[in-house]
């Protein structure tokens, strides 16, 4: 029963991860189209950020997996720095 729970929560936790890196293809593409348009102005562009925000908190949702505290904090800043890279360098 144990190793059923396991595997489950394996195939959850890749499904997760195949999903979000289509998220983050997502997001660099809208990123890429905004460096030819005015950012702020594009009322078209905000509404696919809005989706593909969406799109992750769904897929966060259905995914029910709840992320340890202390994992959380041991991996946050590592995240953190690798999203502000992926930031930077499509948005200066």
């Amino acid at each position: 029963m144990l190793s059923k729970e396991v595997l489950d929560d394996y195939i959850e936790l890749k499904r997760l991860h195949k999903e979000t890196e289509a998220i983050q293809q997502e997001c660099k593409r809208i990123a890429e189209k905004a460096k030819i348009k005015e950012w702020e102005a594009d009322n078209a562009l905000m509404s696919e950020v809005l989706q593909v925000y969406l799109q992750y908190e769904t897929a966060l949702s259905y995914a029910s997996i709840l992320l340890d505290t202390k994992i959380y904090q041991d991996l946050n800043p590592a995240i953190t720095q690798e999203w502000d890279s992926i930031r930077d360098r499509y948005y200066q």
